[in-house]
């Protein structure tokens, strides 16, 4: 019969059983423990054990002695064939600093509601690679603009802001930083440059009112080297891969249509990477209530367009045409043009006072939405006057 080969603890049992004096018994277990010496594995992301809402949460391939030292660090599961312990790191402390890829910021007591009026955390970068910060929402819910204000929706009642971030070419405060939010924001995703130079300090920052509000927050924070391969393009705040997706203003969840409006004070880009083979984007209103619905009465059920007609909120989509049409007409013109970069109003169409959504084509992967700094929404009856829930569209690549 062959000889079984014995494992390194299992030969280790055999010399402790034997007897073997001490001095050569401590000789072999440097000698065995050697070999775990020698035993790397990159910190690669991880699936955890552990789940949030039925979802794998991703932790980062370490060693179980670096998941202990590391803050907030739990080991969830083994990686590397079994050498390395799949590490989920949390942080639910107000005033924490985040410095490790993939850390799940959350409010204190989470999945439990914050009844707190403050709360703030401090992201810096893991090394001098690091170009961009990504925050996936993955769960957000505190409450949304002020409705009860005559003529305007501020998030003065409560707010979430994002400050520090840098310009990747330059190193200075960019003109587009994340934009301030309240609301709903569940699923959505924002992107921060950092400028790869080791020394950004991002602030996460809640304010809010009154104690009894339903707040929850679980945002998957995400460091991005600056050769990666999914790095956003400079100035894009949100980035979506893959040749199809969809993409929704922030607040747009709400279900309640008398609690229906987008956020002011809006200015951000909202790229696609341009996937090989394809050469345009077809961007389509979903079958949702109000899919797309800017600077309009809640009665109004026709598209407008143009730079005069839509001065405020507006999507901007840059040469954008109704797909499989030749000529646009821009709202206040009865000519033909060949395309439209701004849209408003009740209807997503180049085609002024249309009753009709249709998928605009554009040869550019990226789109900008603005919102000034105020939505009208009640009169002084407090009668909501205008619904503009925001938008939600789908983006579909086209082959070239």
């Amino acid at each position: 019969m062959k000889p079984k080969s014995l494992s390194p603890l299992g030969l280790l049992a055999l010399i402790l059983a034997l007897g073997i004096p001490a001095t050569l018994e401590s000789k072999r277990q440097e000698k065995i423990l050697s070999l775990f010496n020698v035993i790397k594995f990159t910190n690669t992301p991880c699936t955890a054990t552990t789940t949030i809402g039925g979802t794998a949460m991703t932790g980062t391939c370490l060693t179980e002695e670096e998941c202990s030292k590391r803050s907030g660090g739990v080991k969830s599961g083994n990686c590397a064939a079994g050498f390395g312990v799949c590490c989920v790191t949390t942080m639910k402390t107000c005033g924490s600093t985040i410095s490790n890829n993939c850390t799940y910021v959350q409010n204190p007591n989470y999945p439990s509601a914050f009844n707190g009026t403050t709360c703030t955390y401090s992201v810096k970068q893991s090394d001098t690679n690091i170009c961009q910060i990504r925050l996936d929402y993955l769960t957000f819910s505190i409450q949304g603009p002020n409705l009860a204000q005559t003529g305007q929706a501020r998030c003065d009642i409560d707010n979430w802001t994002i400050t520090g971030t840098n310009n990747q070419a330059t190193g200075t405060s960019t003109k587009n930083n994340p934009p301030v939010i309240c609301g709903l924001a569940t699923g959505q995703h924002i992107y921060m440059d950092v400028g790869g130079s080791n020394n950004a300090n991002i602030q996460l920052a809640f304010s809010g009112t009154g104690t009894t509000a339903d707040r929850k927050w679980n945002i998957k924070v995400s460091q991005i080297p600056c050769d990666a391969n999914y790095l956003a393009p400079d100035g894009c705040q949100q980035y979506f891969l893959g040749v199809s997706g969809n993409v929704k203003s922030f607040n747009f969840d709400v279900t309640d249509e008398n609690l229906f409006t987008h956020l002011p004070g809006q200015d951000y880009n909202i790229c696609v990477r341009q996937e090989p083979g394809y050469c345009g984007v077809r961007w389509i209103p979903t079958d949702e209530p109000r899919s797309f619905h800017l600077s309009s009465s809640a009665t109004a059920t026709m598209s407008i367009n143009g730079q005069g007609s839509c001065p405020n909120d507006h999507l901007d989509i840059p040469g954008g045409q109704n797909a499989g049409e030749t000529g646009c007409v821009v709202s206040g013109s009865v000519t033909f043009q060949r395309n439209v970069d701004r849209y408003c109003g009740a209807r997503l169409n180049c085609i002024r006072m249309s009753a009709e959504n249709h998928p605009i084509f554009t040869d550019r992967f990226f789109v900008t939405f603005v919102t000034d700094a105020a939505d009208q929404t009640m009169n002084n009856n407090m009668v909501l006057l205008n619904m503009n829930r925001g938008f939600s569209v789908n983006y579909v690549q086209t082959p070239c």
